[in-house]
This record gives structure tokens, sequence and C-alpha cells, in this order.
């Protein structure tokens, strides 16, 4: 995974294992996330999920199985 940082937005390209536990998040493919911060330590982002009105935390652990793509400010639909 690559490093993403606060006050991006991303989009979920793909999810590569698991799906149905992510989708309990709000996490699916097309979805785009905005990080909101992340904790002292680095080891747990809080996100945003843009379109589900719903504020996640996510361990980088479980945020490894995600693929993202960084989000060009003109395409937050």
């Amino acid at each position: 995974m690559e490093s993403i940082e606060k006050d991006k937005i991303y989009k979920i390209k793909e999810i590569v294992r698991d799906k149905p536990s992510y989708m309990n998040y709000g996490l699916i493919e097309d979805t785009l996330l905005r990080v909101i911060d992340k904790s002292s330590d680095n080891k747990n982002f809080y996100l945003e999920v843009i379109g589900f009105n719903r504020k996640i935390a996510i361990s980088v652990e479980f945020l490894q199985d995600i693929v993202l793509e960084e989000v060009s400010g003109d395409q937050k639909g």
C-alpha cells in the first residue's frame, strides 16, 4: 500500500480480499474516501466515506487489502 495523506481524497479501485467484511463499513469499489486524520503511532486512519455519510477508523493492516487511487480535487463528485 502506498502512503496515504491527510486531507486527500482517494477512490477504492479494488478490494483484494474479503469484500463482505469491507461492505459492513460502506467500503466498496469506486467509493471515495477522504482521510480525516491518522493516529499518532500511524497505525490507524480516520476516514470519511463520501456519499455514505459515514466516518470510520481503520487499521493499516485492514487498509492493506484495498487498492487506492488518489483523486484530484475536481473529481470529488
